[in-house]
């Protein structure tokens, strides 16, 4: 489970590396500018249900409540590579970071992500995906998505000590039958 978590820690803390130069060399105002001339070129029904069902989804506290399933692959990561560094830094490190990754980014992350749905999903289904999610029991499923979030490690923990290794023995086994030898 650890190793897979931390590949998927790796990988989330390595987008917000990647991302960074770009937000810091682009002003809020610059990036809003972008989002709303981007938004000219999709349905106005579209975007409004779209727009409605990013409130209702509460950017913000999604990605606070992520936070605390990510700290501890995170933390893993960063003493791979600083193994003398304290609690009190590593607090003061990561409460920094998720301030800014993830809590001011927010505002533009929501935006983005109106973006994403926009042009993957159809009018059609934008409109029921908001009418589903500001009922009552849409409302009541949202307010449980960092409880299901943070059920995520578990589900890895499954896959890397019985699923994986059950396709990879499964693979390999397909292979030696075939007359190879895959070393794993």
């Amino acid at each position: 489970m650890r190793q897979l978590f931390g590949i998927f820690t790796t990988l989330v803390f390595g987008l917000f590396l990647a991302v960074t130069p770009a937000f810091a060399q682009t002003s809020p105002k610059d990036l809003d500018a972008q989002f709303e001339e981007r938004l000219k070129k999709f349905d106005p029904v579209g975007v409004k249900a779209a727009r409605s069902y990013a409130q209702n989804f509460d950017t913000r506290s999604q990605l606070q409540n992520m936070s605390v399933s990510m700290r501890p692959g995170l933390v893993q990561l960063v003493r791979s590579k600083n193994a003398n560094v304290s609690e009190g830094d590593l607090s003061v490190f990561f409460e920094e970071f998720f301030r800014v990754a993830l809590v001011e980014a927010a505002p533009v992350i929501e935006k983005w992500t109106i973006l994403n749905m926009l042009e993957v999903l159809t009018t059609e289904e934008l409109v029921a995906a908001d009418q589903f999610y500001s009922s009552a029991v849409g409302k009541s499923m949202m307010s449980k998505m960092p409880q299901l979030m943070a059920r995520m490690p578990q589900m890895m923990g499954l896959m890397e000590q019985t699923f994986v290794p059950a396709g990879l023995a499964a693979a390999q086994a397909k292979l030696k039958a075939m007359g190879k030898d895959i070393k794993i």
